[in-house]
Parts: C-alpha cells; sequence; structure tokens
C-alpha cells in the first residue's frame, strides 16, 4: 500500500490559473464563488462547496469527492467532463473491470 503525506496530497488537488466562466454565486472567506471556472487547458469546474482547513493548516483529502479539486481560500469545485470523453473511459473501466477478452 503507498502512502503519501496529506500536505503533499492536498498541494496536488489545489487549483492554479483559473478564469472564471461563470456568475459570482456568493462568497467565501472575501473570494467570489463563480459557477464555473476553467483552466489553462479550458477543463471545466462547477462549483460543489467549501473545505476547511485543519489546525495546522493543510486540507482534508478524504473529504473530497472524485474529480474534487480545491481553489484557494477552500472553495471546492468538481470537473466537468465532455459526454464524449464520459462514455469512453465509461468503456475503457468497464473492460478493465471484466478483465481482457478471452
Amino acid at each position: 500500500m503507498v502512502r503519501a503525506h496529506s500536505h503533499a496530497v492536498d498541494k496536488c488537488l489545489i487549483l492554479y490559473d483559473v478564469t472564471a466562466q461563470g456568475p459570482v454565486i456568493g462568497y467565501y472567506l472575501g473570494r467570489p464563488i463563480h459557477d464555473r471556472v476553467a483552466d489553462r487547458w479550458r477543463r471545466i469546474y462547477t462549483y460543489a462547496g467549501v473545505i476547511e482547513r485543519y489546525q495546522h493548516g493543510n486540507y482534508d483529502p478524504t473529504r473530497l469527492a472524485p474529480l474534487e479539486f480545491i481553489l484557494e481560500p477552500g472553495i471546492v469545485y468538481r470537473m466537468q467532463i465532455p459526454e464524449r470523453k464520459r462514455r469512453r473511459l465509461r468503456s475503457t473501466l468497464g473492460r478493465w473491470w471484466r478483465g481482457p477478452d478471452v
């Protein structure tokens, strides 16, 4: 089993260089919460909630669902996967789960 330190994991889950794609739907710790944001690779993320830090300053990565990422200061966004890629991903995972064709 591979173990990762939580500070290393939470650094990997933080979004950088995003641009607002949707309207402001609220504020959290003085920062606007946008309905959608996009990263530099044009992947779209939609607002999913907020996450607080531990007393020592790190986030708890176990509180995030799959495809969820953090935009400082703790705003959580979920990556949106286009339908064409979702179908391909689902079939690939299905093949992997069933095993190789015999």
